[in-house]
Parts: C-alpha cells; structure tokens; sequence
C-alpha cells in the first residue's frame, strides 16, 4: 500500500468512491508539507469497462476521462468474486473473503469445511481495511453509498446493535420511516467504528421495498454523490486546512 500511496500525484486529499450499486469512500490528508495522492477508487456493481469512455466504451464520462489523465488507468485488476460482498471486504481489507475471521462467516462455515463466502461476510474487528489503514497515515477516512459488509443483522441481535428491525418488503409508514433514520445513523456510527472518520447516506446491504434505490437520510431521493460533495466541502472547514486544495 506504501509504494501505491507514494505513486504520482502530490496533494492532500484522497477519496475512495463506492457508490450503490456505488459504494463511495473518501478520504482526507491531515498533514501539511507531506506529498499524499488523490485516490479515487470506484467499486461499483454489475459494471462493464465499456460503460465508461476510459476504456474506448461508447459513452461521454469526461470526468473519469480527466481523472485517468491525470492519475493512473488500470487494465488488468481483477476481484476476488463475482458477487458483491465478497468483492467489497477484500478490496476493504486486502484479505479473501473465504479466509475471512468475522463471527458470521465463521458461524456459517466451519474450520474444516468448505467455505462459501457470500453475503456472510463482514469487516472485522481488528480494523485492518483501507479505512483504518488511511487514517493511521494521517488521512481523514469518508465513506458513502452501499456498505454491504457487515455486520449481519436480523430480527435475533437487533437490539444488540441499537437497531431497530424491519420486516423485508414491509408497506412504508411514518414508523418505518423513523425507525430506517434510526438505522441510517447507527450504521453511520457503526462503520466510524470500522476507521472510517466520516460517514453519511450509507446503504446498509441490497436496498428492499419501499426504500429501494431511496436514502431516508436524503429528501427528495437526493443521491450518494451529493454526499461526496458535502465531504469534500467539510473538508475546507478547520478540521484540514492543511489539506485544501
């Protein structure tokens, strides 16, 4: 990760974007007169090189266009699994998913048995994932869009997350309303537990009806990228101003 880290591009702020079907991740250098990277890394769902004109796809995308100008285009990176949450935990954590040490997993697969790693697994609790990593190197961690990763949560441990369950494809209501803002902030809070210093508009797994593809913590149905922007104007603010641009 060092020699990644110490590759091109010399100011302070970094972002990791991961939107739902995008999951985004931001990230902000601490630290003045020290030369950081801009990092930009999008994991996104079902995605296709072609969508985009960076890899000669027949599509307009000139922002990406400019970041692969001035940053670095990859052409042979490859994940772990065709699903996505296996995907995400080893590009959060650098680990394979099917050696991956949470409770649930372990719950599901047990030593000596074939693992199948799916939507069972999650980041653990040692912190070793890109988040933690980033901010031990005095970068300021964000993180918006789909999560995915853990932990599980049902109708069994609700209670011991502080989170308030809901029944899959339930009719919306003010309840359910207030009862998914509760979630969206405990699981804001659970993943700054995961190193992550500043998180906003997460979706906790796969979105179910009435919520699907609609953040609660947004009116209007206002989307994760605006969250990105908000991060990267929060990052003007006194919190790091050794790292504006």
């Amino acid at each position: 990760m060092k020699r990644v880290l110490s590759n091109r591009m010399t100011s302070r702020r970094i972002s990791l974007a991961l939107c739902h079907l995008t999951l985004a991740v931001f990230a902000s250098v601490a630290v003045a007169n020290s030369e950081r990277p801009n990092i930009i890394f999008f994991l996104v769902d079902d995605y296709d090189k072609l969508e985009t004109s960076v890899y000669d796809g027949n599509a307009l995308t000139p922002n990406l266009d400019r970041m692969a100008r001035e940053g670095m285009t990859l052409t042979n990176a490859h994940v772990t699994s065709t699903v996505c949450t296996p995907s995400r935990y080893t590009c959060l954590t650098g680990r394979y998913a099917g050696a991956s040490t949470c409770e649930y997993y372990q719950r599901e697969n047990p030593l000596g048995q074939q693992g199948a790693p799916a939507f069972n697994v999650e980041l653990e609790s040692d912190n070793m994932n890109v988040g933690q990593v980033l901010k031990d190197n005095g970068y300021a961690t964000g993180f918006v869009g789909k999560y995915h990763v853990g932990p599980h949560i049902d109708e069994n441990n609700a209670q011991r997350f502080d989170w308030r369950y809901i029944p899959k494809n339930v009719e919306y209501s003010v309840d359910v309303q207030h009862k998914k803002q509760h979630n969206q902030q405990r699981a804001c809070a659970l993943i700054r537990e995961r190193g992550f210093t500043w998180v906003k508009n997460i979706y906790w797994e796969n979105m179910k009806a009435p919520f699907k593809g609609h953040n609660p913590e947004r009116p209007h149905n206002r989307r994760s990228a605006d969250s990105r922007c908000e991060f990267r104007a929060d990052d003007r603010t006194d919190r790091f101003v050794a790292g504006r641009a």
